[in-house]
Formats: C-alpha cells, sequence, structure tokens
C-alpha cells in the first residue's frame, strides 16, 4: 500500500512527533565578576567564593575596557552553555 514516494512521505510526516508546547526560554544564571583599580590601571577577576582566591587580569587602561572584557567573557560563557544545552536536548540551529 505504501509503494508510492508520496504515499510513504505522508506517512513519514505523520510519524513525526511534534511538541506540544514551545521550549522554555533560556536562562543562564552568568558568574559574577569583580573589578579593582590600581593606581590608574583596572583589573577584573571572577568573583571568588570561601576559599578561592580572585584570578585578577592582566591591566586595562579603562574602567570601560575592564568592563568590555568582561562582557566578551560572559558571551562566551553564554554560548558554551548554549551549545551544550542545546546538544544535550538534541535541538539543531
Amino acid at each position: 500500500m505504501l509503494d508510492k514516494p508520496k504515499a510513504r512521505a505522508r506517512e513519514a510526516k505523520r510519524s513525526v512527533q511534534t511538541p506540544l508546547h514551545k521550549a522554555p526560554a533560556e536562562v543562564y544564571a552568568l558568574r559574577a565578576w569583580s573589578v579593582k583599580k590600581v593606581g590608574d590601571k583596572w583589573y577584573v577577576a571572577p568573583t571568588a567564593c570561601f576559599d578561592n582566591k580572585p584570578e585578577w587580569s592582566k591591566p586595562y587602561a579603562t574602567l570601560y575596557r575592564a568592563t568590555s572584557a568582561i562582557a566578551r567573557k560572559l558571551a562566551e560563557e553564554v554560548l558554551t552553555r548554549q551549545k551544550r544545552r542545546r546538544e544535550h536536548n538534541g535541538i539543531s540551529g
């Protein structure tokens, strides 16, 4: 009965499961960052917790450059988590 290509395509389309609801919003709690100024230079580090000591960055000439570095690091963190989440859930795109 399913000898014809169109009939096989229709049957395959019917057998594909469609989700009953939309995927939940992607929400990521990001790492906290600390900023310090020594002289006229700015440094950034992930905010330390408990026994961890902060690992301060190279010096930045301005606060703008220091906070831009934090923004780049946060964007990398989001993209890494998003990729891992999508691979885990079998989501493409």
